[in-house]
């Protein structure tokens, strides 16, 4: 364990002040668009040494939960706006609508893995009855624990990673761009398919 924490100790140094930013800010980045590949990214880049798992983990978490503090404020004083100008997530709202009536507590604690319904159950919730001060609290505790299980995750998978491949941690940064970049398209092939099935 000791010997392990030098060699990860080692490796920080030997990484320039710019490329560690560089990284961070790419994490914060992608937690919008698509955070839990972002997150692994982070995780499995700390895992070779690259970066700081608890710094990894804190900006995913901040990141995530700023962005989801906006979209319930948006939804909040903004609703009906946005649905009007974005047919598509009106289209959208049924199933997300049928879970927080029946559910409500159970759909603020575990929102941040109803993928694909993130967006729009957000919005949703910021319109209903829940207070701004009730999302908070159960806002903090979703994307903590969603924001621990990807991390502990994505070091998991850097561990069985680094086992496969020689030099694994210098591919640290190229992981961690690859994956933004693939995070990006996924996120930019997804807007540009509900487009298709709204004109439809």
């Amino acid at each position: 364990m000791h010997l392990n924490l030098n060699h990860n100790l080692a490796l920080l140094n030997n990484i320039s002040i710019v490329e560690q930013v560089y990284a961070y800010v790419l994490i914060c980045i992608g937690a919008v668009f698509e955070g839990e590949l972002a997150l692994l990214a982070g995780a499995i880049s700390a895992k070779g040494g690259l970066l700081d798992i608890r710094l990894v983990w804190l900006m995913a978490f901040f990141s995530t939960l700023g962005t989801d503090w906006i979209l319930f404020l948006s939804g909040k004083y903004l609703g009906e706006r946005i649905m009007k100008r974005y047919p598509s997530l009106q289209n959208r709202t049924h199933k997300p609508l049928t879970w927080i009536h029946l559910h409500p507590n159970l759909i603020l604690i575990i929102y941040r893995f109803i993928y694909g319904f993130r967006i729009v159950t957000l919005l949703i919730l910021g319109m209903s009855r829940v207070s701004t001060k009730r999302f908070i609290m159960y806002s903090i505790f979703s994307v903590f624990t969603w924001s621990m299980i990807y991390s502990l995750l994505g070091y998991y998978l850097g561990n069985v990673i680094s086992k496969t491949i020689d030099n694994f941690e210098y591919l640290g940064v190229y992981l961690i761009g690859g994956l933004m970049v693939l995070s990006f398209m996924v996120f930019l092939f997804k807007t540009a398919t509900r487009r298709v099935l709204v004109k439809r």
